[in-house]
Parts: structure tokens; C-alpha cells; sequence
């Protein structure tokens, strides 16, 4: 909750501060100098990194090539020295075993030469088997009977069908004579073998293994390695780690995702992607693969200077623009804010738009004008036309306004004549002649109060006098039997009302709440303050009105229209409501046979 309200908060600050039109020219501007500049950052880092890894791997390439040359030249080294033992074994097994002294002569020179091959070419150890049945068989060190060659992990069977080309093997911790290898725990090591047998029962006729220490091959792989992060090492056909740039990773095994790049390499150019790391491999001769592992933090940590000095450099120029693109959209901007606030400043007095400082946007001496030149002369005619025709659309409103208020005015005079005209000629029909000249009496007395002024606005005062005046001829024609009362607050009958206000409204009282049984009827008539407002109520112990004509009554009050059906009530409403006095539009309510109560709130006008 606290987030979102966060980013809400955040929502509105932006809503607001580009609310303002110079802030958004001054954000557009800092945008289009700081995105192109980090663009320009962001392809200036893929570049050096692009660089900085084609530089390399292009390097370490080089250095994965020099390192096949020599481990394929010490394996060849080493295949031409087991050709030479293939030689001085094959003379020896040539030789007769008797007489011995002729064939231990030729044991003798064969076991020298191997010990000369041996130390001449760096050999760790180099091991023959022959038949048991020989004496030499005997020897423990440089020859051994067939029967002990599964010591070194390999079959006679395997050995039979080997062909003539020499087999290369790993083995971790192989166990050899004490006084070859000075230990009894093993050493990791190196074999390339070959074997012999008989052309009649294709049975091993001889063997002999070629050592050399793993570790030889780790330190001509570590000698070339440029960093500790970049690891050099060879594995075998399964991805057996047969020597290590690090030597505690010799023996270990690589995944077969691994190995299957690795080996699909040749068809890369010797480079593929591995998870966080660049692979170079190739092939060796004795198929093995010779392998670099270059890790992706390597080649970024060597792209960090570049990436150091275009940090900084975006540090450094990106204020540098802000403040020009501030500078730059204050300037642009700065006539249109003030014209802007100009307008803001605009200001109704005395019937006519006042603008102050407009001239000061526009120089009279100017030869060109610019946009805001003409922005500030159009809306300067354009104020003075609104100031022309201010007061004529003014005059032209107050005088339809009258017009208005007069025809409302005049539909209630004919009513209430025809009604008041209505009862004296039912008074001289039944033979009432006395009644009717009282009622004659009272309407001159009414129309005197009526016409004697032309102002449509009366006090409250004369708005009693006519309604008494009013109330008086209606009790005459209904024998005497309305009663109304009159309740006033101290002062108030000084304000002014409209004429007529009052009239029509009692006047729907008796016409609609007498009826149905129901011959006499009481009005009530208050004129109380409300707030700083007057409030009038009339209530009437009439028949009522039923719900569904109260409903559209109060719904032609709300509108503000008028209806012949509820003409007076209406009449007075929309006098009302064009005029601005009222408040709001005349609220009525009613209960049948309880009565009515109409209420209205008149502004206070002396």
C-alpha cells in the first residue's frame, strides 16, 4: 500500500509539474540531449566489449594454436620413440633364447637403449610385457609378463585388437615400482601403448607402455595461460580433464553439453559460447582436444577502463547538457510565459476585460514579428472586440430577461381576473348584489396596488396588502370560509419580493383544498428569517394532493418550467428562478386530507 501510494504521489508531481508549458519544453529538451548521449554511452560499451573480447579470444587463440604445435609435437615425440621401442623389441624377440648368453647380450642392449630413449626424451616410464615363459619376464622394472598388464587398467583383449597404431590412455594414480615413481600413492599419468601378437593364433605376442606424468603437460598448459580466470586444459574423446592449467581440476569429468561443443567446435572455427564463458578447442592428434575456457567477467573486467572513462564522461556532460537544455528552454520560452501569465492576469472590471503589460511583448519599432508577436496583437483585438461587444450582449440579456419576466408576469394577471370576474358574475346570478360590489370594491383596491407601480420588485409589505386585499374577495365569494393568518419576524416586511409572488400561491390553496366535503379551509403564512436568506411558507388544511400528481408538480418545480396545468405555482417558480432571487426552486409537499405546506427561500433584497 505504501508503494502504490508512493507512486501516485510521484503520478500526480509529474501531472502537475507538466502542467505548466515551459516545464515541458525544458523536459523535451533535457530528454533529447541525455537519451542520445546515453544512447551514444550505451553503443560505445557494446563496442569496446566487442573489442575487447574479439581482442581476446583473437589472443588466446593464438595461444590455444602455439599450444596444440607443441603438445602435438611432444605427442609425436613421444609415438617416434615408441616406433624406436618397436624396433629394439621386435629384434629381441627375433633373437634365439639359446644360447643365453647371445640372448641376455641382446636383453642387455635392448634394456640400455630403452633406458637411453628414456632419459633422452624426458620419458616418465616405459614398461614392456612379454611371455611369461621368458626369463625377462622376470625383470619388475622395464619388463614385466603379459599376465600383469591389467594392472595398468587395459586387457590382453583389448591389446590383441589394437592394429598397429599406439593407443592413448589416461590414468589417475597409477601405482608404478617404488623406485620409479618414490611413492605409493599413485601418479597421474599419461600412456601410449602398443602391442604385437602372433600371426598364427592372433595371440599377444608382446606390449609396451610409454609414460609420461600428467603434470607436463599442466605446466605447459599453466606456462601459457595469460590469467588465472582463463583456464588451458586437454581431455580425452569421454571429457576426461587429462591435464589442467589447475592442477586440482586433472581426472575431473566435463558435462556432456560441454563435450558435445567442444567436439562440434570444428565447425565454429574452433569457438563457441558456453553459458558465462567463450570456449576455444581443437583437436590434437592423438584425438584429444586442447581447450581454452575464457569466463565473460574476464573479458568484461578488461573492458572496464573504457567503461570507466564513458561512466565518467556521461557523468560529466550529462549536467552540463541539463543546464543547456534548462537554459536554452527558459530562454525559448520565456516571452510565451510571460504572455501566458499576462492572460492568466485578464480580469473582469466594470464591464470590460482588462489586460495589464501586454504592450511590453510587443515593440511598435519591430520591421518582423515572430509568432508570439502574433499571438499577443490577435488576442489584443481580440480583447478589444470582446470589450465592444460587452455591453451590448449585456443590454441584449437584461432586456430579454425582462421580456421574460413580463410575459410570466402578464399570464398571471389574466388568471386571476377571469377568476375574480368568475365569482362576481356568480354573486349577481344568485341574486348576491352586495357581495359582488364588495368584491368589486376589494378587486379595484387590488389592481390600485397592482399598477401603481411599473417595478416588478415590491416590498413585502405591499405583497401582504395585495393578498389580504386577494384573500378578503375570496372569503366574501366562499361565505366566509378561509381563514389565513399572517406571522411575520421584526423588520422583514421591508425587503423586496417580486410582485405577485404570494397571490398566485394562496390562490391554488383555495382552489385545490377546498372540495370533496371538505367547504372551510385555514392558510397559515410565515415570513421568517433563514440564515441570510428569507424564507416563506404557506400552509393550507386542504383536501391534499395525491402522490402521483405531487410527484409531477415537484418535478416541473425542479425544472424550472411552467405548465397551464399548474400554472400559478409554476408561473411563480420560473419568475423566480430567471430573476435570481430564489435560492433554489419552491419545494411543496402534501398528505391528502392533512393538507399542503409550499416553501420558498428568497434571497434578502432592500
Amino acid at each position: 500500500m505504501m508503494i502504490i501510494y508512493k507512486l501516485k504521489s510521484v503520478n500526480k508531481f509529474i501531472k502537475k509539474y507538466l502542467s505548466n508549458f515551459q516545464n515541458k519544453i525544458i523536459v523535451c529538451f533535457i530528454l533529447c540531449t541525455t537519451i542520445p548521449l546515453l544512447a551514444i554511452g550505451l553503443i560505445s560499451y557494446n563496442t569496446s566489449v566487442k573489442i575487447a573480447r574479439d581482442k581476446i579470444i583473437n589472443s588466446n587463440l593464438l595461444i590455444n594454436n602455439q599450444l596444440k604445435v607443441d603438445i602435438n609435437n611432444r605427442i609425436m615425440q613421444i609415438e617416434h620413440v615408441a616406433d624406436s621401442i618397436q624396433f629394439y623389441l621386435y629384434s629381441l624377440n627375433n633373437t634365439p633364447v639359446f644360447p643365453l648368453s647371445n640372448y641376455l647380450n641382446t636383453f642387455n642392449n635392448t634394456s640400455n637403449n630403452i633406458d637411453v630413449l628414456k632419459n633422452n626424451f624426458n620419458i616418465f616410464y616405459i614398461n614392456a610385457f612379454v611371455d611369461p615363459s621368458l626369463i625377462i619376464s622376470n625383470n619388475k622394472l622395464n619388463f614385466n609378463s603379459l599376465k600383469a598388464i591389467e594392472k595398468y587398467g587395459v586387457s590382453e583383449n583389448e591389446l590383441i585388437n589394437l592394429g598397429i597404431s599406439p593407443k592413448w590412455v589416461f590414468r589417475p594414480k597409477q601405482v608404478f615400482p617404488y623406485m620409479i615413481s618414490n611413492t605409493n600413492l599413485g601418479v597421474d599419468s599419461i600412456f601410449c601403448y602398443r602391442s604385437v601378437k602372433y600371426n598364427k593364433n592372433d595371440s599377444l605376442l608382446y606390449a609396451y607402455f610409454v609414460s609420461i606424468k600428467s603434470d607436463e603437460f599442466s605446466d605447459i598448459l599453466k606456462n601459457s595461460t595469460v590469467d588465472n580466470s582463463i583456464s588451458n586444459y586437454i581431455i580425452d574423446d569421454d571429457g576426461v580433464v587429462v591435464a589442467h592449467s589447475d592442477k586440482s581440476k586433472v581426472g575431473s569429468t566435463l558435462d556432456n553439453e560441454k563435450l558435445s561443443i567442444i567436439k562440434q567446435n570444428d565447425l565454429h572455427n574452433g569457438l563457441s559460447s558456453y553459458k558465462d564463458s567463450e570456449i576455444l578447442s581443437s583437436k590434437l592428434v592423438n584425438k584429444w582436444y586442447i581447450v581454452t575456457d575464457i569466463p565473460q567477467k574476464y573479458i568484461l573486467y578488461n573492458t572496464f577502463p573504457l567503461i570507466k572513462l564513458i561512466f565518467f564522461s556521461i557523468l560529466l556532460l550529462t549536467p552540463v547538457f541539463i543546464f543547456i537544455a534548462i537554459s536554452l528552454g527558459k530562454e525559448l520560452t520565456k516571452r510565451l510565459n510571460k504572455l501566458s501569465t499576462i492572460i492568466k492576469s485578464a480580469k473582469l472590471n466594470n464591464n470590460s476585460i482588462q489586460i495589464d503589460n501586454l504592450n511590453e511583448l510587443i515593440d511598435p519599432n519591430s520591421v518582423h514579428c515572430d509568432d508570439i508577436d502574433y499571438i499577443a496583437l490577435i488576442f489584443q483585438d481580440m480583447i478589444n472586440t470582446i470589450n465592444d461587444n460587452f455591453n451590448t450582449i449585456l443590454d441584449l440579456s437584461i432586456k430579454k430577461e425582462k421580456l421574460n419576466y413580463d410575459l410570466l408576469q402578464t399570464q398571471i394577471n389574466p388568471h386571476f381576473l377571469y377568476n375574480i370576474l368568475d365569482s362576481i358574475h356568480i354573486c349577481n346570478s344568485i341574486g348576491k348584489f352586495d357581495i359582488a360590489n364588495q368584491i368589486i370594491i376589494d378587486l379595484s383596491k387590488f389592481y390600485r396596488y397592482v399598477l401603481r407601480t411599473s417595478e416588478n420588485l415590491i416590498t413585502i409589505k405591499e405583497e401582504l396588502e395585495i393578498s389580504k386585499l386577494y384573500l378578503s374577495m375570496e372569503s366574501i365569494c366562499k361565505d366566509g370560509n378561509i381563514a389565513w393568518n399572517f406571522y411575520l419576524d421584526e423588520g422583514i416586511e421591508n425587503f423586496l419580493i417580486p410582485k405577485l409572488t404570494l397571490q398566485p400561491l394562496i390562490e391554488n390553496c383555495i382552489k385545490h383544498g377546498i372540495g370533496q366535503g371538505k367547504n372551510k379551509i385555514s392558510i397559515d403564512i410565515s415570513i421568517v428569517y433563514y440564515e441570510n436568506y428569507i424564507l416563506i411558507t404557506i400552509k393550507d388544511n386542504g383536501i391534499g394532493i395525491n402522490t402521483d400528481k405531487l410527484i409531477d408538480i415537484q418535478s416541473i418545480l425542479k425544472n424550472n418550467g411552467v405548465d397551464n396545468k399548474y400554472l400559478g405555482l409554476s408561473n411563480v417558480n420560473a419568475r423566480l428562478a430567471s430573476s435570481k432571487i430564489s435560492k433554489e426552486h419552491i419545494k411543496i409537499t402534501s398528505d391528502l386530507d392533512s393538507g399542503t405546506k409550499i416553501q420558498m427561500i428568497l434571497n434578502q433584497i432592500i
